[in-house]
Order: C-alpha cells, then sequence, then structure tokens
C-alpha cells in the first residue's frame, strides 16, 4: 500500500507574538534575579498552561486577588494589563512591581482613558469576560463604558452622549472591528471617534493564518485555550476551511 505524501506548512507569522515573547523574558529576568519570596503574578502571566507550568516550576506563583499579596513581595503584572484601581491597591501594599503589559495593550489603555477624558462614551469591541477588556473598560471610567462582541450586539447599544468613541480589544480582527463600527454609526451619534488598537502582530498573524487556511486542506491552530489571540485564529480559519482543529 503506497501511503501519499503530507505536506506540513507552517504560517508564514506563527509563534508567540511581540508582547507574550516581551512578558517571558521579563518574567525570566525577574525569576533569575530575586532573592526574596517567591515572586508571584496576578492571574497568569500569559494564557499558555505550558508556560505557566514551566513558570511555576521556577517559582513563580499565580494569585487571583490583591488581597492574597502580602507587603514587600514582587509582583508580576500580566502581558494583558490589570484596572487602574488593582494597580493602586498594590501600589499602597508597598508592592515591588514588575510590569510584563503589552505595549500594545498599554495604548489601548491609554486610548480609553483619554477618550473618557475627553467626554467620549466608549465603546469596546471584544471578548467581555476578557482580563485585558475588563480592565480596558475601567480605564475608560467603568459606568457607561459598554463591551460588544460584534455588529450584532454594537446595535443595541444605548446612546448615553452625543459622542461616542471605539476602541477594540487588541487581539479583534480587523473584519469584526469594522462591522461593529458600521452597526454603530447607525446609532445616530452625532461625533464619534475611532482608535485603532489592533495589535499590528495579532493582525499579521491573522492574515498568514488566512492566507494558509485558503490554500490547505486541513488546519491546526496551535496554543492556548484560554489566548484570545490564539482563538481568533481559530476562529478565522474555521470559517474558511471546516477542518480547522483548536489544540494545545
Amino acid at each position: 500500500m503506497v501511503k501519499s505524501a503530507i505536506d506540513i506548512r507552517i504560517a508564514e507569522h506563527a509563534g508567540f507574538c511581540f508582547g507574550v515573547r516581551r512578558a517571558i523574558r521579563l518574567a525570566q529576568e525577574a525569576l533569575k534575579k530575586s532573592k526574596k519570596e517567591k515572586i508571584c503574578s496576578i492571574g497568569p502571566i500569559i494564557h499558555n498552561p505550558q508556560e505557566v507550568e514551566r513558570f511555576s516550576r521556577m517559582g513563580l506563583e499565580v494569585v487571583g486577588e490583591v488581597d492574597e499579596i502580602s507587603k514587600g513581595r514582587v509582583v508580576l503584572i500580566p502581558s494583558h494589563g490589570i484596572s487602574p484601581q488593582r494597580q493602586l491597591d498594590l501600589e499602597i501594599k508597598n508592592i515591588e512591581l514588575i510590569d510584563t503589559t503589552c505595549p500594545y495593550v498599554k495604548k489601548a489603555q491609554e486610548a480609553a482613558a483619554r477618550l473618557s477624558k475627553e467626554g467620549y462614551q466608549v465603546v469596546v469591541v471584544g471578548q467581555k469576560e476578557h482580563p485585558e477588556v475588563k480592565a480596558l473598560v475601567e480605564f475608560a471610567g467603568g459606568e457607561g463604558s459598554i463591551v460588544v462582541k460584534d455588529a450584532t450586539e454594537a446595535t443595541g447599544v444605548p446612546i448615553l452622549s452625543e459622542k461616542l468613541g471605539i476602541i477594540a480589544q487588541t487581539t479583534q480582527s480587523k473584519a469584526n472591528l469594522n462591522n461593529a463600527i458600521s452597526a454603530l454609526l447607525e446609532r445616530g451619534f452625532s461625533e464619534i471617534k475611532i482608535e485603532n488598537t489592533i495589535c499590528s502582530d495579532a493582525l499579521n498573524r491573522q492574515v498568514a493564518a488566512k492566507n494558509l487556511a485558503e490554500d490547505s486542506d486541513i488546519m491546526l491552530i496551535i496554543g492556548g485555550k484560554e489566548s484570545a489571540n490564539t482563538r481568533r485564529l481559530f476562529d478565522i480559519c474555521k470559517r474558511i476551511k471546516l477542518d480547522t482543529y483548536h489544540i494545545e
């Protein structure tokens, strides 16, 4: 019996994105330098279980709440960031902070705060329960800020101000953001300001995955089940190729 050859191809842009690689480097440096009590992170530093487990073996403890952290400890802020209130609570406890927040996420946080300060009702296009999005809502002032996952949800956004500001979770696809914007344009706001906060690194991976899916029989998307980046790649490929699988 003759076995047919299998052509395995890797997307042009694959592997950890810039922000995750940066967070891993900062965490590894902190763990090597620390002579103190075990370093901890507020939630997993990245959404990759295998890397989180590797860091656990190196001495990095994952905690859920600020109350669990004693004074004087070294704390890593994860790559997807934390809310302004959480950071303040940590600073009050005289805790040494090592900020691994992705620069693209920082840009989104700054945009959310700026739009809120300028009087815009802020809409975040993204996943409501994702830590990055929860923090963005707080940077945008919390009350009055709304999260929509797509154009369907955008059609139901209440008008709380004449001015609307739109930002996106950094891992969103351009198509989903554009569809949500189109729906929001129909809502009757007198002024709309859009901040492009999608990560270019994530966008490059989305384009590469789409191109590969269009010319492949089976797609394997390898990454953490809780990773917004990986889930977005899976969604994009699944729409093109039914034989698409998300595996860790």
